[in-house]
């Protein structure tokens, strides 16, 4: 939690990536390169890769919500490695500060939450060369500020929809495609 007229710097986006890291370095951090979108690119940036999903889940966890669970047809579990919504938020770089009004509080991240962006018109079920353009942008106009005051270091969840929402053709052939291929493999494939 940080005040309201707290100036974010190229030093603040270092420290989270310090934060983040610590995420990543625990036996569940695996999960963020099985995630995709930006956790995974996030990831990839800090040194994990592909070899590390590849070790396979940590061991079955006590608590529920850090298990990703999937059964086949004939009941049997598939258990792995899964991030909290608050370690994928902060996977990319949420910051909360008060708005100076009562105790209402806003939500700021270097990059788009999961919530803000899967589902999105970017969100394509992969990682291709506008998002890795986007991504490289962004990072570079982060390390490249000067130590002042831009408002534009983080952005609002409603900021980063903005960004995210991509075209609409595109957004509504993604939500065809996706129909379509429910209703194939529900009538091919049933479980």
């Amino acid at each position: 939690m940080v005040f309201s007229d707290h100036v974010f710097t190229p030093g603040d986006y270092e420290f989270w990536k310090q934060r983040s890291q610590s995420i990543l370095d625990s036996k569940r951090g695996r999960a963020a390169v099985l995630h995709g979108g930006y956790v995974w690119r996030l990831a990839l940036a800090a040194g994990h890769g592909v070899s590390e999903a590849l070790k396979g889940p940590s061991g079955l966890h006590p608590r529920d919500y850090l298990n990703f669970c999937a059964w086949d047809k004939d009941g049997v579990e598939y258990v792995d490695d899964d991030l909290t919504k608050d370690e994928l938020d902060l996977m990319c770089g949420v910051y909360q500060s008060f708005t100076g009004t009562g105790t209402n509080i806003k939500k700021q991240s270097w990059y788009p939450l999961v919530s803000t962006f899967e589902g999105s018109g970017e969100d394509q079920g992969r990682w291709y060369y506008r998002l890795e353009q986007n991504y490289k942008n962004r990072e570079s106009s982060i390390l490249g500020e000067k130590v002042t005051v831009n408002s534009r270091l983080l952005l609002s969840a409603t900021q980063w929809r903005d960004k995210v929402r991509g075209f609409g053709e595109a957004r509504r052939a993604t939500a065809s495609v996706e129909k379509w291929s429910t209703r194939f493999i529900d009538t091919y494939c049933p479980l």
